[in-house]
């Protein structure tokens, strides 16, 4: 099925280019420890950061720029595409600056109403909102890259975010001066990167940004129908990730940064696998009939399993040396590593039902069904919010973070369910006992795993030791998933999803 090796083609070039950018994201994390560990002044940065990081996942990379492509897709040709994009731009454009000048006023009262000492992070605050408004203007440059087929170039860009970032952040440090507003300069240089690479790239193509006509059908109140139930239905793990930060803030020092640390490490297996594989299937599904849907997110089920159930077991077994190995240096001590680890056990968790959330969000935004992801996602953030509150009071005051994510964990089982219910209803999709039998599969192969990490200890290792069972864990899974003749181990070997027919076959008998 074309489709089907389109998407798998899709989304290697976007897993090689997301594995250079989280490559270059986690050194630039491994910067962050290093000039402020779990300081308080980490926690300001992880205020300050999670606003434009919040955004740039929501726009540029993620929700909006889903919300538009379905629209672009739809174009009846490349003159109306290129003025339909032309018109997104401009509004956009006016929307960035609206919205960047409402929280530039807005932001000393957000401080004020955290109510906890982070007064120094009110000015790079106000910075780094540059880079939200080249953010919220990417989204629409890199919805038509979708569309044309151009995956690599988006998945690329946050390489110039972290360099900069990396280099603002050392800069400063040397100079005596404080690191937070050496990685604020950073951010707000890359997002004006970022927007020159994209828009120069379409400039060499003769696209043109003329401005639209107020009189033209296509208006405001169509960018607001797909731009606000897009952001809040598509984006609904990451307005819960800022959520969960502004929590967490007032639970103890460091609480904030051991969070973030530990979601930057989570984050890498969510974007090679969950995001990968999310932003080449979207484009694939739009227009597509009711029975090639269901296939094909049948298809990517069995895949982005294959990918999340040993990542998660990896990261808890492998995890507490990592996070020596990667951060334990400078003002990152060993309570940090001990608080970052507690964090990231629980995080991992959440791959597995977001990755599969992920894939359900992405056919709903197919059929442009906004208003039922937003009503969705409300619900799911009103019970995040509520267990947040509740949750950490079960852990012992200096633990009380760990709250915060097992909040996000249940936040994503919730809504798996929800979306699983709501396809069901919308085109009859389910799992059929065929994709069952696959992550069964998955689990065994993962659990065997535990193998090169026995006897079971949570300690230090050395780099060569801990390399080796890294290396021993993946030999592992893939000889159990080779003996399980696993479908995702034959996919992923064969660089096609076509895997000889089989899974072509249980569809046509299950529909």
């Amino acid at each position: 099925m074309e489709e089907r090796t389109s998407l798998y083609k899709n989304s290697i070039t976007v897993m090689l280019a997301t594995v250079v950018s989280r490559i270059f994201g986690l050194v630039r994390v491994q910067v962050i420890s290093f000039l402020l560990g779990t300081t308080r002044s980490a926690d300001i940065w992880g205020i300050v950061f999670i606003t434009p990081d919040l955004l740039r996942r929501l726009m540029s990379e993620g929700a909006l720029t889903g919300g538009l492509i379905p629209l672009i897709s739809r174009a009846k040709s490349q003159g109306e595409q290129r003025r339909i994009t032309a018109e997104l731009f401009w509004m956009s454009l006016i929307v960035a600056l609206v919205f960047s000048l409402a929280l530039w006023l807005a932001l000393p009262s957000f401080f004020n109403w955290l109510e906890v000492d982070l007064a120094n992070g009110i000015g790079p605050g106000r910075l780094v909102l540059i880079f939200l408004f080249f953010s919220l203007i990417n989204a629409v440059g890199f919805a038509l890259l979708y569309v044309r087929g151009y995956f690599f170039l988006p998945s690329i860009m946050p390489v110039f975010l972290s360099v900069l970032m990396i280099l603002g952040g050392l800069a400063f440090h040397f100079l005596h001066w404080d690191p937070v507003w050496g990685l604020a300069w950073g951010v707000s240089a890359g997002g004006f990167v970022q927007f020159s690479i994209v828009w120069l790239m379409f400039g060499r193509d003769d696209f043109s940004l003329r401005p639209f006509q107020l009189g033209h059908p296509f208006n405001w109140s169509k960018l607001a129908t797909i731009w606000l139930p897009a952001v809040l239905g598509g984006g609904v793990f990451h307005l819960n990730l800022f959520l969960s930060r502004t929590i967490s803030v007032r639970l103890f020092e460091g609480a904030v940064a051991a969070l973030e640390y530990a979601t930057r490490l989570t984050d890498l297996a969510m974007g090679l696998i969950v995001t990968s594989i999310g932003s080449a299937l979207l484009p694939l599904l739009v227009g597509k009939d009711h029975s090639t849907r269901i296939a094909i997110l049948r298809e990517s089920t069995v895949q982005i399993s294959f990918l999340t159930l040993p990542a998660c077991v990896g990261l808890i077994l492998a995890g507490y040396p990592m996070i020596g190995l990667l951060f334990g240096h400078g003002a990152f001590d060993e309570w940090s590593q001990i608080l970052t680890y507690g964090a990231m056990m629980i995080g991992c968790f959440t791959l597995i039902p977001f990755g599969w959330s992920k894939l359900l969000i992405q056919s709903l935004l197919a059929e442009q069904e906004h208003r039922l992801l937003l009503g969705i996602a409300t619900l799911g953030t009103a019970l995040n919010v509520l267990c947040m509150i509740v949750l950490p009071g079960f852990f012992p005051h200096e633990l009380a973070h760990l709250g915060i994510n097992a909040s996000l964990l249940i936040l994503g089982v919730f809504l798996f369910l929800a979306l699983s219910l709501a396809v069901r209803n919308r085109f009859g999709f389910s799992w059929n006992a065929k994709v069952g039998a696959e992550i069964l599969k998955n689990i065994i192969a993962a659990a065997a795993m535990i193998a090169a990490w026995w006897p079971l200890s949570i300690k230090d290792s050395g780099l060569l030791e801990w390399i080796a069972r890294v290396v021993a864990s993946v030999l592992i899974y893939a000889l159990v998933s080779f003996l399980l003749k696993a479908e995702g181990l034959e996919r992923f070997l064969s660089h096609s999803v076509r895997s000889k027919g089989r899974f072509d076959h249980n569809h046509s008998g299950s529909e």
